[in-house]
């Protein structure tokens, strides 16, 4: 009562307290109404962080590719200047051959 007294704003608190305080079966319920709602809010959190996840793992995946393709381009201009400098190689030493 002394508390009521010397701070009436929290009147509607205080009653409310003592309603739960004489049937915890109503507490309990939105006790378990909220566990629900955080449950389900935690699931969808959880959902949201995956697709992130797996989206990010695409993009990596895709980078990835599009570096292995730059390596084999890459690995194609070497062949081919390879063979190339085997052409010239072959038409020197053919030349060599002719002036001996």
């Amino acid at each position: 009562m002394n508390l009521i007294t010397e701070f009436p704003e929290f009147l509607p608190i205080y009653q409310e307290i003592a309603e739960f305080a004489m049937s915890p079966e109503v507490l309990m319920t939105m006790f378990s109404q909220e566990l629900y709602i955080m449950d389900r809010n935690t699931e969808r959190m959880m959902v949201t962080e995956l697709q992130e996840k797996v989206a990010e793992m695409g993009n990596t995946l895709a980078e990835q590719q599009n570096a292995l393709v730059e390596q084999q381009n890459a690995l194609v201009e070497k062949d081919n200047a390879l063979a190339e400098k085997d052409k010239l190689i072959a038409e020197l030493q053919a030349q060599l051959a002719q002036k001996q």
